[in-house]
């Protein structure tokens, strides 16, 4: 699987239902928590850029994220930053089980405590992985 930087490391902690965006876009975002979650081998690679999830939403047009909060360049913005706190780059392929260890040794990254969304993850009710 190839996922956005942001939705690897977010979603391992994300508590949001993102109902709102429809149904079809909270069944991916069930399935890549689900993926994402799990101890697994199977390979992940992290990229800077729309993935399977963004393809689905309804904030996606025209080949970028359209979202209020910062669309496709914030999103980038975020891609990278999250790939520097956790010291990889785009492309970077590790298994499931390794990415998990990665942001367990990480987490929290000093952006999420500026994160707008914080108060839909497990770092705004000060929990750790």
């Amino acid at each position: 699987m190839r996922l956005r930087a942001h939705h690897i490391y977010c979603l391992t902690f994300s508590k949001h239902n993102f109902s709102k965006r429809g149904e079809n876009f909270v069944r991916a975002i069930d399935r890549v928590k689900q993926f994402i979650r799990q101890e697994s081998n199977e390979p992940l690679e992290a990229i800077c850029g729309p993935d399977e999830v963004c393809q689905i939403c309804p904030l996606y047009k025209d080949n970028g994220c359209h979202s209020p909060q910062g669309a496709e360049e914030g999103a980038r913005k975020l891609d990278s930053i999250i790939l520097k706190g956790l010291g990889v780059s785009v492309g970077t392929i590790l298994t499931v089980s390794e990415w998990r260890k990665l942001i367990e040794q990480k987490a929290p990254l000093d952006f999420c405590s500026r994160c707008r969304e914080r108060h839909l993850c497990d770092f705004g009710d000060g929990d750790t992985v």
